[in-house]
This record gives structure tokens, sequence and C-alpha cells, in this order.
């Protein structure tokens, strides 16, 4: 008796894409990539062109805020900094950041026609990822996240949250990021780890207790 094989379809709760469509993807990804980044470039120079003609710097604050998170936001602020009298400034009493003209006579002039020819991504280099955290140090910034969270919900914070946010339901979240991670962490860490981690979720239930 001959049993046929069945078609995988899934694996882990993912459907399994055909080599074709992900490959087709990946030429996709190519191609709008090379535009988007011809994009950023010449924005980029008319951001400056801008600046310079009226003294305007808003436009290139708006396009670093603009770019995604994928996109190599500081090589365009070096790139910026070095072709222009262009400085981005962080107002952390304010929550605000963005560019600002800077008039000093030692600050670099507009030299918008070299900057052209060498775009923001040849620059620099791209820098290799740091090593990920250990779980002691995920927990310890989630527990800072808890904090900064609840003290902008108190209104002790004059920083604030993404426009599609509320504090109540980013609480929420990281609790729940938290939670889902701790039996991970119970049965994978080591004795250091583990003595970290205490302490930590002493702090988180020190918080929740306050916050209650």
């Amino acid at each position: 008796m001959t049993v046929k094989s069945e078609k995988l379809t899934q694996i882990d709760g993912y459907s399994i894409a055909s080599y074709k469509t992900v490959s087709g993807n990946i030429k996709s990804i190519e191609k709008k990539g090379k535009e988007l980044q011809s994009l950023i470039h010449a924005t980029a120079i008319q951001a400056l062109v801008h600046a310079k003609a009226y003294g305007d710097v808003t436009l290139m604050t708006k396009l670093v805020q603009a770019l995604p998170s994928s996109s190599r936001k500081e090589a365009l602020k070096v790139w910026v900094k070095d072709f222009s009298p262009l400085l981005w400034k962080v107002n952390k009493k304010e929550g605000t950041e963005g560019y600002v003209m800077d008039k000093a006579p030692s600050r670099n002039a507009f030299a918008i026609p070299e900057a052209d020819v060498m775009p923001f991504w040849e620059y620099t280099k791209e820098e290799k990822p740091k090593d990920a955290l250990t779980l002691a140090q995920l927990i310890a910034l989630i527990n800072r996240n808890i904090d900064k969270i609840e003290k902008i919900a108190k209104g002790e914070s004059k920083e604030h949250l993404d426009d599609s946010e509320n504090p109540e339901m980013a609480l929420a979240i990281v609790h729940k990021l938290r939670d889902t991670m701790l039996p991970f962490i119970a049965t994978n860490s080591n004795e250091e780890s583990d003595r970290e981690i205490t302490e930590n979720t002493v702090d988180f239930d020190d918080q929740q207790a306050h916050a209650a």
C-alpha cells in the first residue's frame, strides 16, 4: 500500500509561500529600496537648498522624522551636519527635537554640490549591531519603560508617547510582554542572571503596588 505524503503548507503556524513568491518579493524590495534611497537623497538636497535660501530648517527635520526605522537615520544626520550649518538639537525639557541653523563662524557652510555627489548611505559606514541584551538587561529595560510610562500617565514627565498610544494601553503592553517572558527566563537563565532578574522583579512588583 502506497501512502501519499501531504504537501507541507504550514510550519510553526506560518503559511509557507512558494519560492517564486519570496523571490519576487526580494526583487521588489531591491527595486523599491533603490528608488526610495534615491528619493530620500533628492529630497535631502532640496531641503538643504530650501534651508539656504530661506533659513527654514523645518523640511529637513520633517525628512529625518519621516524616515522608516529600517533607514539609516543617524547616517543622514551626520551627512547633514558635515555638509551644512544645520545641527540636530534635542530639548529634553520640552520633549522636542529637530534642526536649528548654527550661525557660529566656525560652523560649516552649505556645501550642496559636494553633498549631492556623496549620498548619505555612502558617506559613512554602517556599524554592526551591538550584542543582544541579556535576559536581565531586557527585564531592566522593560522596568525602566514601565516607570517612564507611569510618570507620563501621572503628569510627572513632559515626555509624550506616540500619538497612536495612551499610557494605560502602553502599560498593559509592557506588563504583558514581561509576564510572557518570565516563564522562559525562569528556565533559561544562569544563576547570576537569575539574581539580577529577581532584584528587577521586586522593583517591578513595588511599582505595581505603588501604582495601585
